[in-house]
């Protein structure tokens, strides 16, 4: 195989947070979660009321209202932390070295498994990180900084042209998706 980018990274802290939002944004529950979340902490927070509790007890139930709130809003810093109690790369400081040819790629880290384009599910990407989420369920985080070999600027088109499929964004901005909905509003107009 023809190695046209190669890339040596490893489960840095960077990376272990990049996963940690990518699983809490992308992830296949996470709007069903968000959802629990949030019904949980509102029937706490309307608990009192419809109890007509008193004393301590409102003080209570609001209270635990807002930490369901707040475990809800903090989910992902829990998954990063508990990411770097777990993570066997990130622990042992395993590297992985990854090699793009013309048909497929090679990941090396304790072992080598070889890859075909056509493997991979979703890619997506941010200003910093791309992922590839394959069928199998792996994700491979690629930080744009570790290419030695090929430009992470033309890794974008290789990729969308070797795999047929397109790049799409992750974590956006409120900030961006609002003005995103507001430019899509104006073009239906």
């Amino acid at each position: 195989m023809t190695v046209l980018y190669e890339v040596k990274t490893g489960h840095t802290k960077e990376v272990l947070k990049a996963f940690a939002k990518f699983y809490n944004e992308i992830g296949k529950n996470n709007k069903k979660i968000m959802f629990r979340y949030g019904i949980a902490a509102v029937c706490f927070l309307m608990l009192p009321r419809a109890l007509k509790l008193s004393g301590i007890y409102p003080a209570i139930c609001w209270g635990v209202g807002i930490v369901i709130i707040i475990l809800a809003f903090a989910r992902t810093y829990l998954t990063y932390f508990g990411l770097l109690g777990r993570d066997i790369y990130y622990k042992y400081n395993i590297k992985i070295n990854m090699s793009f040819g013309h048909s497929g790629f090679i990941v090396e880290d304790n072992e080598k498994n070889t890859y075909k384009y056509h493997m991979i599910r979703e890619m997506y990407a941010d200003n910093e990180m791309y992922y590839l989420y394959m069928e199998s369920d792996d994700l491979f985080i690629i930080p744009k900084t570790d290419f030695v070999s090929g430009s992470s600027e033309k890794f974008y088109d290789f990729m969308q042209q070797n795999t047929s499929k397109e790049f799409k964004e992750v974590h956006i901005s409120l900030k961006q998706k609002f003005i995103r909905m507001q430019t899509g509003l104006q073009n239906q107009q």
